[in-house]
């Protein structure tokens, strides 16, 4: 059916190949083609055979410069029969991306295809599970961004791929009555989605029914003469319509009652736009950078490293016998001569001794593993690292349950003793019935590198912090089945302690306003402490990764509660075994701040939350720090925390601080409908007035450049005076 309907809207690409070829094959890529950069793409192909024909279906990802990532699938079609496929792959992160569909057998090409995405740029696309596109939505503009909103319809095979075949949408519209008739496991991936940051809008004509819908999505509603009327927004806050918009995770829900999908336009345009052209700090094919002490700690640990006290008493015994110890029994001889034969073999004995050794230590296969998650109660995103490492090398297999396995671009053999990255041109990824094998050709004394995901989540960090005027009050619970040593890292990269919890267990915590403030030395994820893999620096480093997976977007301006365990193993498979070797994890949840009616005071930077919503240029995320290259702007969204309306704000500060030179501030004002330049207060210091505040809490800052088109931001921190 959705195959009628996706015909009216895209042209399909087919098989450039000749006539005796006995397969056609038809794509369909993205939504109408198009794609955001460094994020993931559906794809559905079809296959029609003349004849029998079984081999491989690879879906290439094309780089410029010729690189490919492959996504392998077993196919077998009988002759006359015709076969979907569905799946995800990854785009490159580039203005421009490339997708190869082959038809193997036996080594030799059947058939290919080749589609050209579309880099959605100043468009937003708006998902619809309905066949027919409802009108006034398409060629809506937002303000103040700039973007323009583009329906565009969903599968319903897409939601069955899993959250990440919903990356390039910026909204799902999704009707109530149809939510119900969906599986379980397709409304997990939508709830996955927006946790991640998606915008879900949910149309329905009794809002106090809504019970597939998460529970902390949900407020009170009352039936008027009228229609629904919202009798408490919870954690959310009112916008158009008579519509309740709520958090979620990274993302947001708004519940819209007494409206159909044409009148849509003004909910869209009251929630903060999905983040456009931020891709955050990815590889070429969009897999989230592994930090370098991450993967210098599991391949040191694969197969049991040479320690370098080790290493450093090797060398000096060599030293010795080769030098004083050989030079006095020669001399004592009187052959000296001969030391032109004693010191090459005693250095050829040497070697292979060393040889020996560090082949006898890294002998049998070794797997270690380390995992980041973001999680709420709701759903959850994960990125899992896996190494693999034998005395021989050779090709080791390493099985996911999930279907968006990847080798790391340019890490295919990263050397454990500190030798740089090996890259590759061409990795393919084999996809199974139920997840996916990734194949890493490994050398002696080397890691193999791979990553994954989690099908499951290990659970999440609960909390519950109130502001009462002078800072925040509340609980924290460990919502999962791990021992975890918890820490609170605000906007401004500054770590606060909350302690060891034991699964279950709930911690106070009292944080007033000043330990709250920018540090003056904020921490990058990605400069560790030295002395190697401790906890600390184990922390940081899959923090800087969970940034990176998060995306600069979302991850900027947003407080984190990280829970860190050395005990985490879930299984996994490597050359058939299954293993559940424990290994580094961190488990990472927003922090819930609410402000209850009536308290004033100074709002911290934590209690809202800060997003980036457009650039326009190159943007990517380096640990703490925004890099923007040849950009013509970059606009920021600032969110009120719950329980705090726009008429209780008196105006606002904002505090930036970055490398480079002659670069213009700006904040949007709604009473004059333009972008104004913002006030200057003090060092640093710039004014948000209380005009720059929608009805739903919102306000819009933007940089942009007016000399070198460079920056390197390191702290955006908004702080809000009630009246």
């Amino acid at each position: 059916m959705f195959l009628l309907a996706f015909a009216g809207t895209i042209q399909p690409a087919r098989a450039q190949t000749n006539q005796a070829s006995p397969v056609n094959v038809i794509v369909n890529a993205g939504y109408e083609q198009r794609y955001l950069p460094g994020k993931s793409v559906p794809v559905s192909i079809i296959l029609e055979s003349t004849r029998a024909v079984a081999g491989d279906l690879e879906v290439f990802s094309l780089a410029p410069d010729g690189s490919s990532l492959v996504r392998a699938v077993p196919m077998e079609i009988p002759a006359g029969g015709r076969k979907q496929f569905d799946l995800v792959v990854p785009a490159a992160g580039l203005p421009t991306s490339r997708l190869q569909v082959s038809v193997m057998e036996s080594g030799e090409t059947l058939a290919s295809a080749r589609v050209e995405l579309i880099n959605t740029g100043r468009q937003l696309l708006v998902g619809i599970l309905d066949e027919q596109i409802p009108g006034g939505i398409a060629g809506v503009r937002l303000e103040p961004t700039g973007h323009e909103l583009r329906p565009a319809v969903v599968p319903p095979e897409w939601l069955s791929l899993g959250g990440k075949a919903l990356q390039p949408l910026s909204y799902l519209i999704l009707d109530a009555d149809r939510a119900r008739g969906l599986p379980e496991a397709d409304l997990q991936a939508v709830f996955d989605w927006t946790v991640s940051g998606g915008r879900l809008v949910v149309t329905t004509r009794d809002p106090s029914s809504l019970d597939w819908l998460p529970q902390g999505w949900q407020s009170e509603w009352t039936q008027t003469g009228e229609g629904w009327q919202p009798a408490g927004t919870g954690s959310g806050r009112m916008i158009a319509g008579g519509s309740v918009s709520s958090p979620a995770g990274l993302g947001l829900v708004a519940v819209v009652p007494n409206a159909g999908p044409s009148d849509l336009a003004p909910v869209l345009a009251g929630l903060t736009p999905a983040p456009s052209s931020a891709g955050g700090f990815s590889d070429m094919f969009g897999a989230p950078s592994v930090d370098f002490e991450l993967l210098g700690a599991l391949s040191a640990n694969a197969g049991g490293a040479i320690r370098l006290g080790w290493l450093v008493g090797f060398l000096v015994l060599y030293v010795l016998i080769a030098g004083p110890v050989n030079y006095l029994l020669l001399r004592r001889r009187g052959r000296k001569e001969l030391a032109w034969i004693t010191v090459p073999v005693l250095a050829l004995l040497f070697s292979g001794v060393a040889y020996g050794l560090a082949r006898g230590a890294r002998g049998g296969l070794s797997v270690e593993q380390a995992n980041v998650v973001f999680a709420t109660a709701e759903g959850h995103a994960s990125q899992r690292v896996i190494t693999v490492s034998s005395g021989s090398g050779g090709r080791q297999r390493v099985d996911f349950e999930t279907r968006d396995a990847i080798e790391p671009w340019g890490m295919g053999g990263f050397d454990g003793f500190g030798g740089a990255p090996v890259a590759r041109r061409r990795q393919v990824v084999r996809l199974t019935g139920t997840g996916s094998q990734a194949i890493l050709q490994t050398s002696p004394f080397s890691a193999g590198i791979a990553q994954g995901s989690l099908d499951e989540s290990p659970g999440y960090l609960d909390s519950t912090l109130a502001w009462d005027g002078s800072g925040l009050a509340g609980t924290v619970t460990n919502r999962t089945q791990m021992k975890l040593d918890v820490v609170l890292i605000s906007p401004g990269r500054r770590e606060l302690a909350v302690g060891e919890l034991e699964p279950g267990a709930s911690q106070d915590v009292n944080l007033e306003a000043s330990r709250m403030a920018p540090a003056p030395n904020r921490f990058d994820p990605f400069m560790v402490q030295p002395g190697g893999p401790n906890d600390e620096s184990l922390r940081r480093a899959l923090t800087g990764t969970a940034f990176s997976m998060l995306g600069a977007e979302h991850s900027f301006g947003a407080p984190l509660l990280v829970g860190f365990t050395r005990e985490f193993a879930p299984a996994l498979t490597v050359n058939g075994s299954r293993r559940t070797p424990k290994g580094p994890a961190i488990v990472a949840s927003p922090v819930n701040v609410t402000v209850p009616s009536g308290t004033g005071g100074t709002l911290p930077a934590m209690a809202g939350r800060v997003e980036i919503v457009s650039v326009d240029g190159s943007a990517f995320l380096r640990g703490q720090a925004l890099q923007l290259g040849d950009f013509r702007e970059v606009v920021f969204a600032y969110r009120l925390p719950a329980g705090v309306s726009s008429n209780r704000v008196a105006d606002a500060a904002f505090n930036s601080s970055f490398q480079g030179m002659g670069h213009r501030l700006e904040t949007f004002d709604w009473g004059l409908g333009q972008w104004v330049e913002a006030e200057n207060r003090g060092p640093g210091e710039r004014v948000l007035p209380g005009s720059s505040f929608t009805e739903a809490g919102e306000a819009y800052l933007r940089i942009s450049p007016q000399n070198e088109p460079y920056i390197e931001l390191w702290g955006l921190d908004v702080q809000v005076n009630l009246k």
